[in-house]
């Protein structure tokens, strides 16, 4: 897979690598500062950074987790594209392009950093984190009602991997704060925290319990990501706890015992199974 991945990526010239539709026009646009930004979609395609960083991802992961040096000099190449990409983009502009999911390009970028030594990629993770939803989180304020929670807990795994490569505390505070306010006052049992993906009124859980779109195990995912991160470097066991109860109560309870198949959601009464094709992560 890496090899025919290199091939597509030196036939761009520049260092591209991605299969988003009229992907090469579009990035131009948005290079010449043409951003036209909303939740799900840039520039009339859907999330295409979001589309990225799952490339960005997993020549990362085929780098640090198998070893494989072709891997990890793709990965660099694909984030001096981006690099590039945004150099004469103001940061205003940068923040209006993050209205669209973006996944965790901020985590993978700080993860480039800390694989280089080069502070470029530092200041790009930093450039790629959502003000937002990071002010708030600094202040110790829970704005999160009526938010797409799968949207926003990768971007503050993002925080936390930036506070740990720069050596920020204000960034760790921030995504302790965020996973103190979803575990303890938004998640149910389970270990769940939302319905159809948002983030419901911390005072009603209702729609958690009665909805068949009650919480999803992708959230609850990136919530265990988030707190093996926040383990790791604070050995708070706290995080063990939460990581214990979701993993039990609500990512394996929702496999499938015949099939294996996982489902996107699982909420009280009701199991939605997916397919391989139609599957949700």
């Amino acid at each position: 897979v890496i090899d025919q991945l290199e091939i597509c990526q030196q036939k761009s010239g520049n260092g591209y690598l991605g299969g988003i539709p009229g992907g090469p026009a579009m990035w131009q646009q948005v290079k010449a500062g043409n951003i036209q930004a909303n939740s799900f979609g840039l520039n009339q395609k859907w999330v295409p950074w979001y589309n990225l960083h799952k490339t960005y991802a997993g020549l990362r992961d085929a780098y640090l987790l198998a070893g494989n040096a072709k891997a990890k000099v793709m990965l660099i190449k694909l984030t001096d594209w981006c690099l590039d990409l945004t150099a004469n983009l103001s940061d205003a502009q940068i923040q209006d392009m993050l209205r669209a999911e973006q996944g965790g390009l901020n985590e993978v970028f700080a993860d480039v950093a800390d694989i280089t030594g080069d502070a470029r990629y530092l200041k790009l993770a930093q450039r790629f984190s959502q003000q937002t939803l990071l002010q708030p989180l600094l202040q110790g304020q829970d704005k999160l009602n009526g938010l797409h929670a799968n949207t926003q807990i990768p971007k503050v795994i993002g925080y936390e991997r930036i506070a740990e490569v720069g050596g920020d505390p204000a960034w760790r505070n921030a995504a302790t704060f965020f996973w103190q306010t979803v575990v303890e006052h938004r998640t149910v049992s389970i270990g769940g925290n939302s319905v159809s993906e948002h983030f419901q009124p911390a005072t009603d859980f209702t729609s958690m319990l009665e909805s068949k779109e009650g919480p999803e195990t992708c959230n609850t995912y990136n919530m265990l990501k988030l707190s093996k991160d926040l383990y790791l470097t604070s050995g708070d066991t706290k995080y063990l706890d939460y990581y214990e109860r979701a993993t039990y109560n609500h990512i394996l309870s929702s496999q499938h015992p015949g099939t294996g198949r996982m489902p996107a959601v699982r909420s009280a009464g009701a199991r939605l199974t997916s397919t391989g094709a139609s599957s949700m992560g």
